[in-house]
């Protein structure tokens, strides 16, 4: 199961551009429900390190995931800039900790390049953006590797 096949047929792919740390990422905005300011999540006894707790999101329960640590990005505290991304599809909801949500963007499929060798599991590619390039977040392999933990 790949999220990431959908971008491909079409020469647009719309993304939220998100930051973690000092680093840009994008998260196919098909899967982007919506954008709320941080919230102290409860906390869950025996969850991976990167499930922060769940989240009650009027009537919705939601794992928190932080990314920062899936992707080895320094954490730091919640600041006012800092906030939950909710995405939905068919097998899961969750919430994912970011800590800044810059633009809707589209942007060119055909100038999405492979990752680096030896990066992340979770970038799927890279894209071009205003910013410099920013790494295409594969969801699909951040939920499988929740779920394996």
């Amino acid at each position: 199961m790949t999220l990431d096949s959908s971008l491909s047929p079409s020469l647009v792919t719309r993304v939220l551009l998100v930051r973690l740390g000092d680093e840009w990422f994008a998260l196919p905005a098909t899967y982007v429900r919506e954008v709320v300011r941080w919230r102290e999540p409860t906390p869950v006894p025996g969850s991976p390190p990167a499930l922060l707790g769940v989240l009650n999101l009027r009537g919705m329960i939601l794992a928190l995931i932080d990314l920062r640590f899936l992707l080895n990005v320094q954490p730091s505290p919640p600041a006012r800039s800092t906030r939950l991304v909710t995405v939905e599809s068919a097998e899961y909801n969750a919430a994912l900790l970011v800590d800044e949500v810059r633009d809707l963007l589209d942007l060119d499929s055909a100038e999405r390049e492979a990752p680096p060798a030896g990066s992340s599991r979770f970038i799927a590619g890279l894209l071009p953006t205003e910013l410099g390039r920013a790494g295409l977040l594969d969801l699909a392999a951040i939920f499988e590797a929740i779920r394996g933990s």
